[in-house]
């Protein structure tokens, strides 16, 4: 074999599993929590919470940097009345993949 059969680029790709079961609830507190089934079993990276209330062309990231093992989260900030939706994504620092979405409409406080 030549020296220069040896010297060719190899490109590959790792796929950074997407949380499953986005689920979302309004609590007693009327604040909204979050929950999650985490696909990836490796420590590194975390995880993001990110929020919309106009199908994310606008986004609001509600928490960054959490544990790349959390499987939930309370959402404090929101408002009476607003219909939210939710995405997590998971991410290292080659790969980012997002989570499905799930909607929430927070009661109106009066």
């Amino acid at each position: 074999m030549a020296e220069s059969d040896l010297s060719s680029e190899v490109n590959a790709t790792t796929v950074l599993p997407a949380a499953s079961g986005v689920a979302a609830t309004v609590n007693s507190n009327n604040n909204v929590d979050l929950s999650w089934t985490n696909n990836d079993d490796t420590s590194d990276g975390g995880i993001d919470v990110e929020r919309s209330t106009d199908g994310f062309s606008t986004v609001t990231t509600v928490a960054s940097g959490l544990s790349s093992s959390t499987t939930s989260y309370t959402d404090t900030s929101v408002s009476s009345g607003e219909t939210y939706e939710y995405r997590v994504e998971r991410n290292t620092d080659h790969a980012t993949a997002t989570g499905t979405t799930v909607q929430t409409k927070t009661p109106i406080i009066r």
